[in-house]
């Protein structure tokens, strides 16, 4: 009983054998820690982790109900209930795989299901405080490579062989675990621990479907893919998994479910045979069948208009609604309607309306009459040329009516939207009328504007909402969050708009303020559709520094709405932070132009792509996109950014005489001193790692010598930025000892020091402190969220601080130790706000340069 704070918990006390093995200890320790950190529905929470009188021991939550395998009956589970377990775990695996912990032990006995329907992953990180089994024991564990551990039946063929586990052994782990909760038996059996082992191997587990289990296809696919023999075949991340078994059954038909023979098989290289041939062209034309059978069914309506190419996207034709309710006294009703629809739509300016009398001509033309009209949407939009349709039906609903109606897009031939039903009084449906057509300016303008639908929701906002949204977004500025806070406070639950403000804090680095701002509404979670947990999931990974966990959950929802500029640019920002340059450039090279967002968006988004390819060493491409930008922009201050990289890169061509020309340019276009400064040193940098080490000195004497004079004044709102950056230029410009000097004036524990200790430290270790040194470093590891508050640091940022001062220090093996730390919990390897675009060639990284391990692990990722 914790008699503090009044609640029932559990207490964890380990092992002696456990105690007496330090690294099993340390490594124990840390992951909880870590873990404590983390805040997930699906992972079992930890209070406390300690040790009184010699007993070691970890606190947790109190759980009540049932393992899983106390509720896998012989017989399985339901699919939807798997794949609602299965997308649970795979949640919380992606949370922790995101602070770079493995479970290494995913089984049955391992997953809680509560008494209140939620799902828990236990002994998270626990795993490794079991002892070494040998092959024919139930139970064994895994944390290094050499050492078989893990729970035979459950475990990745690279675990058994030894290697290092990754995540995507977890997902092996899962994915027998899905694999048994859906048949009620092993995808891997033996009479023995070593017979297991060995099919784990050299067998593909049987067909899931195979076994009587009714499932989708889709979920057969994905389990198979879970238990590929190839790490690389799997999913590559518990997110990707996440995603694919909720997305089973969403599509609005019924799934097509598998039989033995028409799933995938678990291996990609068996070859075709001719039953297996058949089988899978009976289940093309059942998929087929069943979408021309559920298309037909929707609510009694017709299949969706044919796609054709010659079709305008940006007309809309409104069609009449159709009476079915058998009074004709309502047939006026339906044109009522759509004039107020089209008159609505009419205010949007990039979206063209056919005239309701064009739309009725083309109707006139076919010959039909009001009860045949949505029959007829083909032929309208093909005599109107329209891209976008919009029909509906008005049906009896006792002494009241029923309104429907369907926005289509005929050029991709789909439903971009169906909108909810309206319940009208007969006498005065005025009240359904203006909410169809406030709902069909908003649903037109999603379409023809993807990147207003970044973390949009099911249900629309009212109109009002949504046009100060629309404004605000055109002229939004990252710097500038005041008017859309504004409207945040007027309409706390309009949610997109929360979202989208949450991802802007993040890319201006005020990552406390985007994580009160983001927690503070989502206070009910369940009201989120797919697509919303997603963008919530991504953020919080990014807030904590899982930049490649973010990236990979971005990069799934941009694959579904290419064209959302908001989400491109997030996307191409994490594949930078996450040191996968090239996926970044090929994310821009999918740039498609759109009005609705602001011309900030393209400019950083350029400047990141811009970034990335000179991490690939395409610095050319790099210069023309930068001078583009510059071109194209000639007199705005969103280019500052820009102008510094392009200086930046053009150290690596040692090009100073451009560099000035640059400077002086950007001088006349409002680019200020200070911003000066933060350029010259950014090119300090560069100019050094490609040996041209007398114009790196240059460059930072002219940063030293462009300090203003007020700016030393302490009173300066500038003056610890600024005393950051005097630092900077001191160290890189050989004057070590003025630098140590500095420092040792400077109070560190003022609001507003923390990012200067990393030059302090370095000043110290340049000149032989090496007690000063390793405080600022120990200071560094001890600042709190608080202390980094407003300063634009994540955790993983201070690790790399940390790595630095080791560097300088002589401390080569511990330099490299923190960098691989540091990349494990967020490091950043381009940061807009730090004059360190690229780490592998910070200079006070010197000491590094040439090491293989260094440079392989800044290698970029992709």
């Amino acid at each position: 009983r914790d008699t503090e704070l009044d609640r029932d918990v559990a207490v964890k006390i380990l092992p002696e054998s456990f105690v007496s093995d330090a690294n099993r200890l340390e490594r124990f320790q840390r992951e909880a820690k870590a873990l404590a950190a983390l805040s997930h529905p699906n992972l079992l929470d930890i209070y406390d982790v300690g040790t009184t009188d010699g007993l070691h021991y970890a606190v947790t939550e109190l759980l009540e109900g049932d393992t899983l395998r106390e509720r896998i009956t012989p017989s399985g589970l339901p699919w939807k209930k798997v794949t609602s377990i299965g997308a649970a775990v795979a949640d919380g695996l992606a949370a922790a795989h995101g602070r770079g912990i493995i479970h290494r032990d995913i089984k049955p006995e391992n997953l809680f299901l509560t008494a209140d329907g939620r799902v828990k992953i236990l002994d998270f990180g626990l795993a490794s405080v079991h002892e070494e089994a040998d092959a024919d024991a139930e139970t064994a564990t895994i944390t290094e490579a050499g050492t078989v551990m893990g729970t035979p039946g459950y475990m990745a063929p690279e675990q058994v062989k030894g290697k290092q586990a990754d995540a995507r052994s977890d997902i092996f782990s899962l994915g027998c675990v899905i694999y048994e909760m859906a048949s009620g038996h092993r995808a891997f059996r033996g009479e023995t621990g070593v017979e297991v082992i060995a099919n784990i191997l050299k067998e593909e587990p049987p067909q899931l479907s195979s076994s009587g289990a009714s499932v989708p296809v889709d979920l057969e696919r994905a389990v198979h893919r879970c238990l590929e023999k190839r790490p690389e075949a799997r999913f590559q991340s518990a997110a990707d998994l996440a995603y694919s078994l909720k997305s089973v059954g969403l599509s609005g038909t019924s799934p097509v479910m598998a039989t033995p023979g028409s799933g995938l098989e678990a291996t990609t290289e068996k070859k075709f045979s001719l039953p297996r041939i058949g089988a899978i062209a009976a289940l093309l034309i059942l998929a087929v069948v069943t979408s021309w059978w559920a298309l037909t069914q929707r609510g009694g309506e017709q299949a969706p208009i044919e796609a054709a190419s010659t079709l305008d996207p940006n007309r809309i034709a409104v069609v009449p609604f159709t009476n079915r309710t058998g009074d004709p006294t309502l047939d006026a009703l339906g044109h009522r309607t759509a004039d107020r629809i089209a008159q609505q739509l009419t205010e949007m300016e990039e979206l063209e309306v056919v005239p309701p009398s064009s739309v009725a001509a083309a109707l006139a033309t076919e010959g039909s009459t009001p009860s045949d009209t949505r029959s007829l949407v083909g032929e309208v939009t093909t005599a109107t040329s329209a891209g976008l349709v919009l029909s509906g039906v008005i049906d009896a609903s006792g002494d009241r009516i029923e309104m429907q109606a369907t926005l289509e897009d005929a050029v991709e031939g789909r439903v971009v939207r169906a909108f909810k039903p309206v319940i009208s009084d007969r006498t005065d449906p005025s009240t359904a009328i203006t909410t169809f057509a406030e709902r069909s300016f908003m649903a037109t303008s999603d379409h023809l504007h993807p990147s207003l639908t970044f973390g949009a929701g099911d249900d629309l906002p009212n109109l009002e909402t949504y046009l100060d949204f629309r404004r605000q977004l055109r002229v939004a500025d990252r710097d500038n969050f005041r008017p859309f806070m504004g409207l945040i406070h007027a309409y706390p639950d309009f949610t997109r708009l929360r979202l989208m403000l949450t991802a802007s804090f993040l890319n201006g680095k005020r990552f406390q303020m985007a994580k009160e701002f983001l927690e503070a509404g989502m206070t009910d979670e369940a009201d989120l559709n797919q697509h919303q947990e997603t963008t919530v999931l991504a953020l919080r990974n990014w807030i904590s520094g899982s930049y490649d966990q973010a990236y990979r959950l971005f990069r799934d929802e941009l694959e579904r709405s290419p064209r959302n500029l908001v989400l491109m640019h997030v996307t191409i920002r994490c594949a930078l932070y996450a040191n996968r340059p090239a996926a970044a450039v090929a994310i821009y090279r999918g740039l498609v132009l759109d009005d609705a967002v602001p011309p900030s968006i393209y400019i950083f988004m350029a400047t990141d792509t811009a970034a990335a390819h000179h991490l690939l060493g395409q610095n050319d491409e790099a210069i023309r996109l930068l001078r583009q930008i510059l071109d194209d922009n000639p007199s705005s201050g969103l280019t500052d950014w820009s102008r510094t990289q392009y200086i930046n890169i053009l150290g690596a061509t040692g090009d100073i005489e451009e560099m000035e020309r640059l400077l002086e340019e950007g001088a006349g276009h409002e680019f200020l001193p200070i911003e000066s400064v933060y350029s010259r040193l950014s090119a300090a940098h560069e100019l050094r790692a490609h040996g041209y080490h007398e114009a790196s000195r240059t460059m930072a004497e002219r940063a030293l010598s462009g300090f203003l004079t007020e700016w030393l004044d302490p009173s300066n709102s500038a003056y610890v930025q600024v005393m950051k950056w005097r630092l900077e230029a001191l160290l890189i410009a050989g004057h070590d000892r003025e630098a140590a000097e500095l420092a040792s004036g400077l109070d560190f524990e003022t609001a507003g020091w923390r990012a200067a200790l990393l030059y302090a430290g370095v000043a110290s270790a340049r000149v032989g402190d090496a007690t000063t040194a390793r405080q600022k470093s120990d200071r560094i590891d001890q600042l709190t969220d608080d202390d980094l508050a407003g300063v634009g640091l994540a955790p993983g940022d201070l690790v790399v601080a940390r790595a630095m001062i080791a560097a300088q220090m002589g401390e080569v093996d511990e330099s490299l130790e923190l960098l691989r730390s540091a990349f494990a919990f967020g490091a950043k390897q381009v940061d807009e706000d730090n004059p360190l675009p690229e780490l592998r060639h910070n200079i006070f990284f010197e000491p590094l340069w040439d090491h293989p391990e260094f440079q392989e692990i800044l290698r970029p990722k992709g």
